[in-house]
Formats: structure tokens, C-alpha cells, sequence
């Protein structure tokens, strides 16, 4: 399933709180528990590259910090405010 997760573009924003943390694509893994999902982080501004082989963040989050995207009347798609993830 194809969501938008809170992750840190810069170590700048890592360091400052979650909540100001970019929304960036990305995709559910795994379904972990109650209330935690696995996700893999689809940017390429946060991709690295090793022995040729582009490799995404994984990481985990909670509902306040996943949310779904919204396809948009251009066929874009983009996150509605103030949309959360729910099962």
C-alpha cells in the first residue's frame, strides 16, 4: 500500500521534532502490530547507492506518522491534511 511517512530530509530536521519532519513516499512492508507498521521510504533524496544497487530507508512508524495519499483532480497524487493512516 502506497502512503506518505514522516522522515527527516536533513540532519537538521532530524534533530528537531518529529512533527516538522517531511511527508515522503512510501510504501507499507509489513503490518508489525497494533498500531506499527514497517515502511520502506520511496525518495530518492534519501536513497543511497551501494555496489551499483539504489537502497531505501525502512523504518517504523505509528499512525500519527503514516498517512494515505490523495490522487488529485490533475491525476496527481498528494496527502490531504489533516488525513491519518488507519487500518
Amino acid at each position: 500500500m502506497n502512503v506518505e511517512v514522516r522522515y527527516p530530509l536533513s540532519a537538521e530536521e532530524k534533530s528537531g521534532p518529529r512533527e516538522n519532519w517531511s511527508w515522503l513516499s512510501g510504501w507499507v512492508m509489513l503490518d508489525c502490530g497494533d498500531d506499527e507498521w514497517q515502511i520502506c521510504v520511496e525518495d530518492d533524496r534519501v536513497a543511497e547507492e551501494e555496489d551499483g544497487e539504489i537502497w531505501y530507508p525502512v523504518c517504523y512508524r505509528d499512525s500519527s506518522e503514516i498517512r494515505r495519499p490523495v490522487l488529485s483532480q490533475s491525476g496527481c497524487y498528494h496527502a490531504a491534511l489533516p488525513k491519518t493512516f488507519s487500518k
